[in-house]
């Protein structure tokens, strides 16, 4: 299944400034590194024509690198109402727009620069940076190649091309322009630690723990490193070693934005969205403009239940980054979650912009989103995300087939034959480890209900459409028994180890194996963890089938054969919702965005009973009233 919410981390920092005429950046930017290869052409420094303009030049320098932005940049202003073609004092004086958030201005004059002297690299990397500020990623990634153009072997150049890139989560271009790079300057630890974050968020974390280690070495102070590592241990989910890590950061620079907000991600992840808060505050008191803080906020609001502050802090990502991919993911998270429909379809749309989601396959068909005319063409619908997803959304094959298409139905190989036998007549399925046929249009399976325009009163076909073999069920019903009058309950406790929030849709088996005393249990998932093996090893009660359970089609007729299935928010809370089986599902205080806020029931599935953390809870709390209600539930009748 799909992630229910996204993360900020952004590991990088202001390194200190090499050159008094080089300000610091406040945006994480590596100032120090602004500078061309050896050889390369520098900005022309327009001379002052009098020793007293000299004098000024020299003291809005000296204010520039004492941090006091506006009296530089007055005294700049002065100069230039003397020389307005003084290129050196408009650039300086776009450094000091810069620090001082003025992003809009630092653009106006960067382009006056500019026109002015047009194969000056460093004004148009620092136009694209300008750019970045304002959220317009792709107009900032073409001031750096036009830097580029002028002189490929700008290396700033090619460190604030990669930073963008990741800005617009591409990873694998983001790598290229550091090792574009760490080429011109191979001692750069500025490079070769934004090297590793582009690794991390490709992940692969050996590789981008090898970058931030070598910096370290050389430089064990030096702050993007410390914070880079700290996210690929949060990332390998080592949260408290990668605490640790920020709180050395913020050791060595208490008011660093980016420490503050990987911090507040850490205590999210750890549970302690209320000191999250403090530190996300924080870094936006920093810097209002911060949108991963922004959408870090929103989720740490969430988290308290604060939604409606939650709902305004990510609206406030989106308006400061329009083109942020992160922003408007979030965005659609939120309004998933509220069940505003309309608006998180539509949104929802920007996950082939992130880099978590891969490159869409089909990409030579067209994209059918419910506009052409379906009649006597084929259509290849795609599964994109866990299985889950698949399961929820393989339901618009029917409305599709209806429209007098020709349905390829695409699905992960352990859901094939289960399909298959669903939609007999309706699908042609496939496995997405086999070729499609020739079709004329493609559609991702979660791109279905904005084609649909689905709202929550127009969720199509439940109660129930999947099937299951006649055949199978009775084989299972045989191997389970004869009807011994106790409850038949089967238990899905674990989802996929890899899955980002495994902590929050996990629970040890341990914990609901007192659910013993209320009917006979029988695991229904093919997997188990080591703890859990233990567990059942004490309890030997509880049935588990292992390998019996060879594909999808073998757990819908065990499941088919039960009373009631208790599970957290896996596969197995769909496939049961899917045969129209009473399913619980164990939630946690913040859920994906599927199961909505509040509510006990799902509209997705008629037959599913939610249960949920609250603020605060564990997993103790909800088992309680899963054992209250199961005093007082009378299954249906089996056939």
């Amino acid at each position: 299944m799909s992630d229910s919410r996204t993360q900020q981390n952004e590991p990088r920092v202001v390194a200190p400034a090499s050159e008094a005429s080089m300000a610091p950046d406040h945006d994480g930017l590596t100032a120090a590194d602004a500078r061309p290869a050896p050889g390369a052409r520098k900005l022309p420094e327009s001379q002052p024509t009098d020793a007293a303009r000299s004098d000024l030049f020299d003291t809005a320098l000296r204010l520039e690198a004492q941090g006091e932005f506006e009296q530089a940049l007055a005294v700049y202003e002065t100069i230039l109402a003397a020389q307005p073609r003084n290129t050196r004092a408009l650039y300086q004086s776009c450094l000091c727009l810069l620090s001082l958030a003025r992003p809009e201005n630092a653009v106006a004059r960067l382009r006056e620069t500019i026109a002015i002297e047009p194969c000056a690299p460093l004004a148009h990397v620092m136009l694209g940076i300008a750019l970045r500020r304002l959220g317009q990623l792709h107009e900032a990634i073409a001031g750096m190649d036009r830097a580029i153009e002028v002189d490929p072997r700008c290396f700033i150049a090619w460190i604030e091309r990669g930073i963008t890139q990741i800005a617009l989560e591409c990873p694998h271009d983001a790598l290229s322009s550091f090792d574009k790079a760490i080429a011109i300057d191979p001692a750069s630890l500025s490079a070769i630690s934004h090297r590793g974050e582009a690794l991390r968020l490709l992940d692969q974390i050996d590789q981008a723990m090898a970058c931030y280690d070598h910096v370290l070495a050389v430089d064990p102070n030096h702050m993007n490193a410390i914070l880079g590592r700290a996210s690929t241990l949060s990332q390998a989910r080592r949260n408290i070693e990668a605490l640790q890590g920020i709180e050395r950061a913020l050791s060595i620079d208490s008011g660093n934005k980016h420490a503050l907000n990987n911090r507040g991600n850490l205590l999210v992840a750890l549970r302690h969205p209320g000191e999250a808060l403090k530190s996300f505050e924080q870094a936006l008191a920093i810097d209002p403009g911060f949108i991963a803080a922004w959408i870090n906020m929103a989720n740490a609001l969430e988290a308290l239940g604060r939604r409606t502050e939650a709902k305004a802090a990510s609206d406030r990502a989106v308006a400061l980054g329009p083109e942020s991919p992160a922003a408007r993911w979030n965005a659609a998270l939120l309004d998933l979650r509220a069940g505003s429909y309309e608006s998180g379809w539509e949104r929802y749309q920007v996950r082939w912009l992130m880099n978590r989601f891969g490159t869409p396959r089909h990409r030579h068909l067209k994209l059918w989103l419910g506009h052409e005319d379906l009649r006597g063409k084929r259509i290849v619908l795609w599964q994109e995300q866990g299985l889950g997803d698949t399961i929820q959304f393989s339901r618009y094959a029917i409305m599709v087939a209806a429209l007098g298409a020709a349905v390829v139905l695409e699905v992960q190989p352990a859901l094939k034959r289960l399909m298959a036998e669903s939609f007999k007549g309706m699908a042609y399925v496939i496995g997405s480890d086999e070729r499609a046929p020739e079709c004329d249009f493609a559609t991702p399976l979660m791109s279905l209900p904005l084609a649909f325009a689905t709202a929550e009163d127009t969720i199509p076909f439940a109660p129930r459409y999947l099937k299951t073999d006649p055949t199978r069920v009775q084989s299972w019903a045989a191997r389970l028994g004869g009807l011994k009058g106790r409850l038949r309950i089967g238990l899905a406790c674990t989802g996929n180890p890899k899955h980002k929030g495994d902590l929050e849709r996990s629970i040890d088996l341990a914990t609901l194996a007192s659910l013993t005393e209320f009917g006979d249990l029988f695991i229904v998932q093919k997997d188990m963890r080591a703890d859990d093996h233990a567990t059942l090893a004490a309890h030997p009660e509880i049935v588990h089938f292992g390998e019996a359970l060879t594909d999808f089609a073998e757990t819908a007729a065990l499941v088919d054969n039960l009373d009631l299935v208790i599970t957290v928010d896996t596969s197995l809370a769909h496939l049961s919702g899917a045969l129209g089986k009473p399913v619980w599902v164990l939630l946690p205080a913040v859920p994906d965005w599927r199961w909505q806020h509040d509510r006990t029931d799902s509209p997705w599935y008629p037959s599913a009973r939610l249960f949920r953390q609250g603020i605060g809870e564990g997993w103790g709390h909800v088992v309680q009233r899963v054992r209250e209600a199961l005093e007082a539930f009378e299954a249906p009748a089996r056939v």
